[in-house]
């Protein structure tokens, strides 16, 4: 599965699949890896604050990760990023990563 964990303040995606291209998606949750890098997607019943941890995940050094459109910051963790956004109900959370 390509979301990993769903917790009380957000979402865990697995970024370890081999392949370079890929889509995956779910009224809840969506993924896909293209040539211009990465998009996801998440949207719970209740809009709010949500975390999004990308796992399996070693990004350039030199990458944007916008989130609902706007360029957010992100952590590094020992297995990959970390960002927040808002949304959920009818607004889903968008992020998309691009080096």
């Amino acid at each position: 599965m390509f979301a990993d964990t769903f917790t009380s303040d957000g979402v865990v995606f697995n970024m370890g699949f081999p392949e370079n291209e890929y889509e995956f998606k779910s009224p809840l949750a969506g993924l896909k890896r293209s040539a211009e890098g990465f998009k996801g997607m998440y949207n719970p019943v209740v809009y709010g604050k949500w975390k999004v941890e990308l796992v399996f995940f070693e990004p350039g050094e030199d990458i944007k990760v916008e989130v609902n459109g706007i360029e957010a910051d992100y952590e590094r963790t020992k297995k990959g990023i970390v960002f927040f956004g808002e949304g959920g109900g009818d607004k889903p959370l968008r992020w998309s990563i691009n080096s």
